[in-house]
């Protein structure tokens, strides 16, 4: 369940990024004048690629974290269905066994 969560505010904190890069962009840009403008040239340009790798990663490792735990758990109810099969199915063996044994 830990996992789960800790993806999920990956995947949040990484959306946040994303976002909030553009926001704080545009906010410069409403008033680009002279060294406004400079200033946007430097958010997207110079810190745009490891912002947008950041991002990513973060991305990556919270849908892995997520899907993770799910797939997990898809998993485990398999294989309690399919210990629940086996044993009926030993159950079932050992009755047919012990009727063809056992002389009435």
């Amino acid at each position: 369940m830990i996992r789960v969560i800790m993806g999920w505010i990956f995947i949040f904190v990484a959306i946040f990024v994303f976002v909030l890069r553009y926001v704080i962009a545009a906010m410069i840009m409403s008033g680009a004048q002279g060294w406004n403008s400079v200033i946007y040239d430097d958010i997207l340009s110079y810190t745009g690629k490891p912002l947008f790798i950041s991002t990513i990663v973060f991305l990556i490792i919270g849908i892995i974290l997520v899907c993770k735990e799910w797939i997990y758990n898809q998993f485990i109810d398999i294989n309690h269905k399919w210990n629940e099969y086996e044993s009926e199915a030993n159950l079932n063996s050992d009755l047919s066994e012990e009727s063809k044994t056992k002389p009435e």
